[in-house]
């Protein structure tokens, strides 16, 4: 249900009605159902399936709506939250596992896309989704003989397909996202108008622990659908509360190893230190630290860190208070973050991390040089003049922006969990010659991780590194090797972290999806 290279080629051309090796109009036909569900699906302007998921240990309900010639709503209700992705045609949205809706860009974008064009067969038709595809070959599998064919959605995406020789029904799909494969395969085809829809349908991410099952309860064709449903919302409800007196607050932080300390209270009862992380896509506790509050669990969740991929449970608070600030009703992992304790040179005790479900609901200023966090109310702030506004885009709901090293593009994530100055990941380093490009490149004896395991890497100083109006010069540079999280990302470029941003007082504003760098105050 959830979900590049095109090759231009000089004798079989990729298009709609190409001819190679076998009819492949004729099979999307029969993949169908026959030439009467091309009837029906030709007088079908859109269709609502609702049923039961799995996803991981969780199970619940779903409901999903597509109007041609693009829209699509799919909504996953799960014990106590609310999954939702969207494409009203033009923005591509999401809402958390805490409510929080934002929009979605890059390459979990064209994942959205993806899923819509292969769901709604927009390469049977003109006016929807553009796109191409390609048979490979024949493939065995299980004693199986299934048509291998390429689908090039939006011409941006490689999708693999494999069709029942025998039935010429849709069994399998192998895409990717990033550096995950998704293989999606799909059973129990039942016709429903002439047209046949395969009743349950499992995906399943490689080299992680996630997985989803869908089994359809009902499908009906041409409803009406209101097209706000498709819409991203305008206002959503605020799950926290400053005390009455203000808009703003300002609290210590400790500058340890690199790393963002500040002190929060969880559910009014137990006092902790967090990190700030905004490499981080919602909060985390450590599990030890919440030991003895009997936090109600949800479900579980993997998560992909610097090297890797990890489980975690979530879990569901009252309130996490920063100062006279609080978060109300919140969901949270919790994994063991021993490692992490470790980096505190303090007996306080560790509680967790402070990222996307922290850090996106309020404007807030990091000023390194006088250790504080100042917090800011959303609907009334104004950020401070003087300062260098640099727009970004979410990825996994990490920051992330355009900038240049040694005059070379790409987009880097801003990660305040990151200790280092600049990391680059290793295709991104690999592609571009980067051992050769900087100076002083040596292989390091220890490792370096978080999140997923530890890594070897190599250092070496970039002579520059450009963001926007901003330009520094002699930039240590850290190159891991291969990973399968965050560094073995085909599409990011790499990672910025402390020992850049400490250069300045840097306002974080999901609101507006700006950082603004601040000079110091010497």
């Amino acid at each position: 249900m959830i979900k590049k290279i095109l090759a231009i080629l000089t004798i079989l051309i990729i298009c709609n009605s190409s001819i190679i090796a076998i009819d492949l109009d004729s099979l999307f036909i029969k993949s169908i159902g026959g030439t009467k569900a091309l009837t029906q699906l030709r007088n079908l302007n859109s269709f609502t399936i609702e049923g039961t998921v799995n996803f991981n240990e969780a199970s619940g309900t779903f409901i999903e709506h597509f109007k041609e010639p693009n829209m699509l709503y799919l909504e996953l209700k799960l014990s106590n939250m609310n999954l939702i992705q969207a494409y009203d045609g033009l923005i591509a949205w999401q809402q958390d596992h805490n409510g929080r809706v934002s929009e979605l860009s890059g390459f979990e974008r064209q994942a959205l896309l993806t899923s819509i064009y292969m769901e709604s067969l927009s390469y049977l038709f003109e006016n929807r989704l553009v796109g191409g595809y390609q048979y490979l070959h024949d493939t065995t599998i299980n004693e199986h003989i299934y048509y291998q064919v390429a689908f090039y959605p939006a011409y941006e995406d490689t999708v693999t397909v494999f069709f029942d020789k025998k039935t010429g029904m849709k069994s399998k799909i192998i895409d990717k996202m990033d550096n995950i494969i998704l293989v999606t395969e799909f059973s129990d085809y039942r016709k429903i108008n002439d047209i046949l829809f395969p009743f349950e349908i499992e995906a399943k991410y490689l080299g992680t622990t996630m997985k989803m099952k869908y089994y359809i309860n009902s499908i009906v064709t041409n409803t009406e659908i209101n097209n706000n449903i498709f819409k991203k919302p305008l206002n959503e409800i605020a799950d926290f509360r400053f005390n009455d007196t203000t808009d703003q607050i300002t609290v210590p932080i400790e500058y340890l190893n690199d790393h963002i300390w500040l002190s929060a209270s969880i559910n009014g009862k137990k006092k902790v230190w967090f990190l700030l992380d905004s490499g981080s896509s919602a909060n985390f506790f450590n599990t030890r630290a919440i030991a003895d509050l009997d936090l109600e669990v949800t479900g579980t969740m993997p998560v992909m860190g610097i090297a890797g991929f990890d489980e975690v449970q979530l879990v569901k608070t009252d309130s996490i208070s920063i100062g006279s600030l609080t978060l109300i009703d919140q969901i949270a992992g919790s994994m063991d973050l021993t490692d992490f304790d470790k980096m505190q040179t303090s007996d306080k005790e560790f509680g967790g991390i402070l990222g996307y479900d922290f850090l996106s609901r309020f404007p807030i200023i990091v000023d390194y040089q006088n250790l504080e966090l100042s917090i800011f109310n959303p609907e009334n702030f104004v950020p401070p003049k003087e300062g260098k506004v640099i727009p970004f885009k979410l990825t996994m709901l990490i920051p992330t922006i355009e900038a240049k090293i040694e005059g070379i593009e790409g987009d880097f994530i801003v990660d305040l969990g990151n200790a280092f100055g600049l990391i680059l990941h290793n295709q991104y380093a690999e592609r571009h010659n980067f051992v050769d490009l900087l100076s002083e490149v040596k292989t390091n004896r220890n490792t370096f991780g978080g999140i997923g395991g530890t890594l070897k890497s190599k250092s070496g100083i970039a002579a520059s590194f450009r963001i926007g109006e901003i330009l520094l010069t002699n930039v240590d540079v850290l190159i891991p090797s291969h990973g399968e999280g965050l560094a073995g990302s085909s599409q990011l470029a790499g990672n910025i972290g402390n020992q850049l941003l400490n250069k300045f007082k840097v306002l974080f504003d999901y609101g507006s999806n700006n950082l603004i760098f601040y000079q110091n105050d010497n």
